[in-house]
């Protein structure tokens, strides 16, 4: 955290200082609600008898806020600093348990086009995300307390295309890829001690698809959709459980200002 704390503080006055040096100083802040899918299978998925079938071990959809902050540098190059939270329940064969997620993300990209053409656009950055997963206090010995975390470098591009020049919104499509480590601890109802894996460097997907429209010059909403899927493959810091397949889907539904 600290780490990501001091690089957000370092973009973040490189982005004010190129401003400085440009005509066009805008910032555009964001903020508004999503619907999440989220899903955590064990691979391979070892038969419990609190996980009698070969199912997904946390499969859950949950509302959630998102936010974000984008330094516009100039007419191409951006620097976007975002968040978001969540909270839902999970079912297991014995009980409901709780979920909580949150990520984060600093993102330096690059446009190329304008409003009466095809834009093209190039990023890479640092993304981080965190899921609890958490057993009511009247589980059975067994259940457990996980949480699994997740960091690394994203890197991807897409494609905007303005409708009407831009006065009828813009559509978009992106595709991306991930290079991320993830840390895994459980703790078994009943017992104090977490055990922790480890995860070898894992390389993922995503893509999505975005609409915008404005509303006024600098004002307006974001539609996006966004599809996550990552394998992690752990150390010995797990037994039976060697694998882990995440999966997150995600629309959102962002209001947006710039000054």
């Amino acid at each position: 955290m600290k780490n990501y704390t001091s690089l957000i503080c370092v973009l973040s006055l490189c982005a004010l200082i190129m401003q400085d040096a440009t005509a066009d100083e805008i910032i555009k802040l964001r903020g508004g609600a999503s619907n999440n899918s989220y899903e955590l299978d064990f691979i391979p998925l070892t038969p419990t008898a609190l996980n009698p079938v070969q199912q997904p071990f946390a499969l859950t959809s949950y509302n959630g806020t998102n936010y974000g902050i984008t330094f516009l540098l100039g007419e191409s190059a951006y620097i976007d600093i975002a968040g978001s939270t969540g909270t839902g329940t999970y079912n297991r064969p014995a009980y409901v348990g709780n979920l909580q997620r949150n990520d984060t993300a600093v993102i330096l990209g690059m446009n190329a086009g304008s409003m009466s053409s095809v834009i093209g656009n190039f990023y890479f950055g640092y993304k981080s995300g965190e899921t609890k997963l958490n057993p009511p206090t009247t589980a059975q010995s067994g259940s457990s307390n996980l949480d699994f975390t997740a960091a690394g470098m994203v890197l991807g591009g897409g494609l905007g295309i303005p409708l009407a020049d831009g006065k009828a919104g813009l559509l978009g499509i992106n595709l991306g890829l991930g290079i991320m480590g993830a840390k895994y601890d459980r703790q078994d109802v009943g017992y104090s001690p977490y055990s922790t894996a480890h995860a070898d460097t894992a390389f993922g997907f995503n893509y999505g698809l975005m609409y915008t429209f404005p509303f006024t010059k600098n004002f307006g909403i974001t539609l996006d959709y966004k599809n996550t899927s990552y394998v992690y493959t752990f150390d010995s810091g797990l037994t039976t459980q060697t694998e882990i397949d995440e999966k997150v889907t995600s629309t959102l539904a962002s209001l947006y200002v710039k000054f």
